[in-house]
This record gives structure tokens, C-alpha cells and sequence, in this order.
């Protein structure tokens, strides 16, 4: 077995052999585990006719921002919560109803997705740099009229 020395340093070739095959088959585990575990989010209207959001993915959807938009301009915009793999959240009565957007995040930060739909046609795509900030988003409580039970009152008797 020969060793390679550089000035003070002597280093095993086995060794190196070993650290190597390590660091790449993390790497390629890191990869394999990011791309098992994205999430897809799809506009459904099924069995009833009420939009709904669902995540046909393998990993839960977050910073979920939605966008109702009708043909002249006019749209609704709604931060969702996170949607897990299978999950689905209602839309009930939407406002405009032409195109609806979606930006949403996997599971780690940097890996931002959009789906658009009109006409019952899903896109899905990566999005290349950071999601968008709007500042006239809406709760998503707003979509479904749910109650809030925070909000709500109770009455001692």
C-alpha cells in the first residue's frame, strides 16, 4: 500500500477512497430524498363542482399563495395553509373565477413551484428565483366562510 506525502501531510489512499465514495453517496441520497418528496399541487372540481386545491405531490406545500383572477384584471389573492401529500382544501364560491395561480414552496426553502389553471388545464413548473410578496393577500378562512374559533366568544353561565 503506498501512501502519498505532501510536504507534512501523508494521506492513505484507502482512506481518501473512503471519504470520497461517502460525500458522493450522501449527495446523491440529499438528491434522491428532495426529489421524492416534492409537492404538486392541482386545481380539482371533482365529484362536485366546487374548486378545490389538492396535493397529488409526496411532500407537503408550503407558503402557499393563491390568486383568483378574472379575464379584466380584477383578482382575489389568499395565503393558504401548508396542504399535505393527499390533502385537499376546499375554494367554495370564488369571486372571478378565469385563471387561478399558485406559488408554493417545498420542504426546503429554495425550491419554489407555480401552477396555473384555466379552462380546467393545470400547469405545473418549477419557479426559478423567490415567491412573490403580495401585500394585499386575504386569510384563507375568507374562501370557505369558516369560523375562526379563536375569534369566537364563549358564555359563562
Amino acid at each position: 500500500m503506498e501512501l502519498f506525502t505532501n510536504g507534512l501531510t501523508t494521506v492513505n489512499p484507502s482512506l481518501l477512497t473512503v471519504v470520497i465514495s461517502a460525500v458522493v453517496s450522501a449527495t446523491v441520497a440529499w438528491i434522491t430524498h428532495l426529489r421524492a418528496t416534492v409537492p404538486t399541487l392541482v386545481f380539482m372540481r371533482r365529484p362536485d363542482w366546487n374548486w378545490k386545491i389538492r396535493n397529488v405531490g409526496r411532500g407537503t406545500a408550503y407558503d402557499i399563495q393563491f390568486e383568483d383572477r378574472k379575464s379584466d384584471g380584477k383578482y382575489k389573492r389568499y395565503f393558504l395553509d401548508p396542504i399535505g401529500p393527499g390533502d385537499e382544501a376546499p375554494l367554495g364560491e370564488l369571486s372571478h373565477g378565469d385563471q387561478f395561480t399558485l406559488y408554493y414552496s417545498g420542504a426546503s426553502t429554495w425550491q419554489n413551484y407555480k401552477t396555473s389553471c384555466r379552462g380546467c388545464r393545470n400547469k405545473v413548473r418549477k419557479v426559478k428565483l423567490w415567491l412573490p410578496t403580495w401585500k394585499d393577500c386575504e386569510d384563507e378562512t375568507r374562501l370557505v366562510n369558516r369560523k375562526n374559533p379563536y375569534n369566537e366568544t364563549t358564555s359563562s353561565a
